[in-house]
């Protein structure tokens, strides 16, 4: 996607354009990642936006964003599509990359960093205050406005395989080879 890829631990996890030439080629972004979980995230944000932007386009000066809106919600689905892809692909990838461990041991790292996004999202919906309020909150649109937000995450898993082909990756890297739900991995976290 013409970006620069940086991964440092104790980094940052951002994408930010680069001022460049067009003319002398180069990369138009920076992304930078902590590690493996962060970098699918930034990318799974970056193939559902279909470009790489500075946040995405996502307008902060509207935080607190509003979840009784469309809006508000799509902003929520697209996190937590991002969220939910990168555990899939993490579980999926985590596991061949560690042979020899125990799937448990696997799924308590993916299980740690859906919490580690989830417990940063109250604050994007004015709910810091009130991280068990955020959460039921969701549980209840996630109930309420499936389909809704079933097919941004959907949306997400075309969108990933889709460029992971594109760029040449074989397809068993591709595909996420487990694809939880909302309601599967909410419940763990």
């Amino acid at each position: 996607m013409g970006a620069r890829v940086e991964i440092a631990a104790g980094g940052e996890n951002l994408v930010r354009s680069l001022a460049c030439d067009p003319a002398l080629g180069g990369p138009h972004a920076l992304v930078q990642a902590e590690g493996l979980p962060n970098l699918l995230h930034e990318l799974a944000h970056a193939v559902q936006a279909g470009r790489l932007e500075d946040d995405y386009g996502i307008d902060y000066t509207a935080i607190p964003f509003d979840l009784d809106d469309a809006a508000g919600r799509a902003v929520l689905w697209d996190e937590l599509a991002c969220c939910l892809t990168s555990c899939a692909y993490l579980w999926t990838h985590g596991r061949a990359a560690r042979a020899g461990l125990p799937p448990a041991l696997v799924r308590r790292e993916v299980e740690a960093w859906l919490r580690e996004q989830l417990e940063i999202q109250p604050v994007f919906y004015g709910m810091e205050a009130d991280p068990a309020a955020f959460v039921e909150r969701v549980f209840a649109l996630l109930c309420t406005h499936h389909a809704e937000a079933q097919a941004v995450v959907d949306r997400a898993y075309a969108a990933l395989e889709h460029a992971l082909l594109a760029a040449g990756a074989h397809a068993d890297v591709a595909t996420a080879g487990w694809r939880p739900t909302f309601a599967a991995l909410w419940n763990r976290a």
